[in-house]
């Protein structure tokens, strides 16, 4: 038993197990097609699976990415009030499908963790020019070299989900690297970021 998938004016049948791939633009356009270089998509009877199975197929020679079990809504809440703004809905979906994967992805715990020691970091240098942004960044994954990847909250405290920048802790600058998660974890596992 397959589901259905599409976007306007367009569809296409998927089978129970059959690989789709996806491959989002900068502009925010999807495009499908059946290129390896793009992001993975499963269905599980009509539930869209993305994040875990992803992950698996980009890293199966890579023995220290070790997915973590789903996150709870209460540790994904206690990680928002912590960070001062609710989660875009992306970083939402992939807690609640894992809680991090130990290389790439933070879990909900590390995220709080890592806003309390951005806090921490602001009020010490509160003076540096680097220090005045820091509590406008929701940091959910580390390339493992001090950088992280985010989303940004502007002057308002929006967030822009439409956008992941890194922030570059020895240049103390951000730019953006993806529109999506998908896309991120796509081309970090690529090393193309």
């Amino acid at each position: 038993m397959g589901s259905v998938w599409g976007y306007p004016g367009r569809s296409f049948f998927i089978g129970s197990r059959l690989r789709a791939y996806l491959l989002t633009t900068a502009a925010g356009r999807w495009w499908y097609g059946l290129r390896p270089s793009c992001a993975l998509l499963f269905f599980r009877g009509s539930t869209l699976i993305v994040y875990k199975e992803l992950i698996l197929e980009l890293t199966q020679n890579n023995e220290y990415v070790k997915i973590q079990s789903p996150c709870t809504g209460e540790e994904i809440e206690k990680a928002e009030k912590a960070v001062g703004y609710p989660f875009p809905k992306e970083l939402r979906e992939l807690l609640y499908e894992l809680d991090g994967d130990k290389y790439l992805l933070l879990s909900a715990k590390e995220i709080l963790a890592q806003a309390i020691l951005n806090r921490e970091t602001q009020e010490m240098y509160s003076d540096e020019e680097f220090a005045k942004e820091l509590d406008k960044f929701i940091f959910f994954a580390t390339n493992g070299c001090g950088d992280y990847y985010c989303y940004h909250a502007d002057s308002d405290g929006v967030i822009d989900e439409n956008a992941i920048y890194i922030w570059e802790h020895e240049m103390f600058c951000w730019k953006q690297v993806a529109a999506s998660m998908v896309e991120l974890i796509t081309r970090y596992y690529h090393d193309e970021i």
